[in-house]
């Protein structure tokens, strides 16, 4: 299992909130498309100027949980510097030419989109980050999977 490390609130905003651009000056590795990953939120909490979208406000830094905090499939992405897409998804195809067309997401800034869906938050998992794309420890990526299937499981009743 691959994990993306972010900086608090902004898994927030992935794995409770209504983001689903994440945004990055790399493009994901290819083989990375359709697949699923962690959302590793860093201990550091920084919304820097950025102005939340209307209707969403993150949680303070004592409500925003660290360590491996939700999972998501990466949809496809979208490279402004040259125009470039990928896709696994027709959703996808839909959203990349929102963005592309300039019709503006508010979560997206760019210079490279990577396109979110799947996602469920989990049960915080501790773990240290790292930087890029990096390999989720063995026993720690056993108890994400754990943890996904609980929260995919439906409730008692």
């Amino acid at each position: 299992m691959r994990a993306l490390t972010l900086w608090r609130p902004w898994s927030d905003a992935i794995v409770r909130g209504p983001k689903r651009v994440e945004n990055r000056p790399w493009m994901p590795p290819a083989k990375m498309l359709g697949k699923l990953f962690a959302v590793h939120a860093g201990k550091t909490y920084n919304r820097g100027d950025w102005e939340m979208p209307e209707g969403y406000e993150p949680p303070d830094v004592r409500q925003s949980p660290t360590g491996i905090v939700g999972v998501v499939r990466l949809a496809g992405y979208l490279d402004m510097r040259n125009g470039r897409r990928r896709s696994e998804t027709a959703a996808f195809e839909r959203l990349a030419s929102k963005v592309h067309f300039l019709d503006k997401d508010p979560w997206w800034a760019g210079p490279v989109g990577w396109f979110l869906e799947d996602v469920v938050a989990i049960e915080p998992v501790p773990c240290r980050g790292a930087m890029g794309l990096w390999r989720v420890p063995d026993d720690v990526a056993e108890l994400v999977r754990e943890r996904l299937q609980e929260a995919r499981s439906p409730g008692p009743g």
